[in-house]
């Protein structure tokens, strides 16, 4: 059955929150709630792997305003401004529902039967009204990749001069520097270097993090429970390791960083129903788990959440929550209990 941790209070120190399940109205269904994004009104975007519609967008009060899209694989959703007037970009990792699934299987992903089963992804750029100006298909395309090699992209950030950096985090984990056109420009990382700084393993999230003197760029290395540190073009930075949680790409806020994890557990030996949510401070230090805790390894507590995977922040400082393989549950939003976390780094890169 689902969990339903309403009202329930997470999370350690400064950084607790507590947890409403019932603020979507009027209920709808999904299958996977996946990412966010939140416009310049507030309006909430989230993606889902439905076929036709894949767009969700919510008041900042959680009432339903409209369903669109089809983008079978829809993964991830970033909002930018291009001279004033929003535009959208969409990330399809090609993992879509199985037409011919045997009704049982969900974890045989080589099986022609499985619920879910992969195509090559996409990458698109629409306007605010869902309608699309470009697409980014397979890099062999482009003479990157060799067409042996698996494109699933899962993630993309936005600088604020408009360039674009996607992760491969589900193919063959390269990271694609795009133009606001959407013409290559760089392509870095991939999991074959001889420096295992540069590998990133499952790069499932990526941010643009401009906190700094200099604007870095935060790469989960998922399989690895780590998060890597890079510069624009690529350079090694640091890494900021998270043991125990196969940790997500992180969200920029004003008192640090906030990130969800899908599941904790053991190097290549997740646990089922094991997600939690890190919050860092800004000298990148673990300050709270909601839904868990940490010692020498960051540990879910069994029983708050199913698999965390989708982070937003609204201004007020409230955490909007989507999560995979929820049984179909609908986003949570987590409210600060001492006061407002608020999210001073815009949610509209510029």
């Amino acid at each position: 059955m689902p969990r339903n941790p309403h009202n329930k209070i997470v999370g350690q120190g400064k950084y607790q929150y507590k947890i409403d399940t019932n603020w979507i109205n009027p209920l709808i269904e999904i299958e996977n709630a996946h990412d966010f994004a939140i416009d310049k009104d507030g309006v909430v975007l989230m993606v889902t792997d439905h076929p036709t519609r894949a767009v969700i967008e919510f008041s900042p009060e959680g009432e339903v305003l409209k369903e669109w899209g089809c983008f079978p694989g829809a993964h991830a959703i970033e909002i930018a401004q291009e001279d004033g007037v929003e535009v959208i970009y969409i990330v399809d990792s090609g993992w879509i529902i199985n037409p011919d699934w045997d009704g049982f299987s969900t974890d045989a992903w080589d099986s022609p039967y499985n619920k879910v089963v992969p195509q090559s992804g996409s990458i698109y750029k629409l306007k605010r009204n869902g309608r699309v100006i470009w697409t980014v298909g397979h890099p062999q395309t482009l003479g990157l990749y060799k067409p042996s090699m698996p494109f699933n992209p899962t993630d993309i950030a936005v600088t604020d001069m408009g360039d674009l950096f996607a992760t491969d985090g589900y193919g063959s984990d390269y990271v694609l520097h795009l133009s606001a056109e959407g013409k290559v420009k760089a392509m870095w990382g991939g999991h074959d270097n001889e420096d295992p700084n540069l590998n990133i393993h499952n790069a499932h999230g990526i941010v643009f993090d401009d906190r700094g003197k200099e604007p870095r760029l935060i790469v989960s290395s998922r399989s690895e429970q780590t998060l890597k540190c890079f510069s624009l073009d690529g350079n090694y930075i640091s890494s900021i390791p998270t043991p125990g949680a196969y940790i997500h790409g992180p969200v920029i806020t004003s008192f640090g960083m906030v990130a969800a994890a899908c599941w904790t557990g053991e190097k290549d030996a997740p646990d089922e129903n094991s997600g939690v949510v890190c919050i860092f401070d800004n000298d990148d230090h673990l300050v709270s788990v909601l839904g868990g805790a940490a010692g020498q390894k960051i540990q879910s507590d069994g029983e708050t959440f199913h698999h965390c995977h989708g982070i937003a922040m609204q201004e007020n400082g409230d955490i909007l929550l989507a999560q995979w393989r929820g049984e179909q549950i609908l986003p949570f939003r987590l409210s600060p209990v001492f006061g407002d976390h608020k999210y001073s780094c815009s949610s509209i890169r510029r």
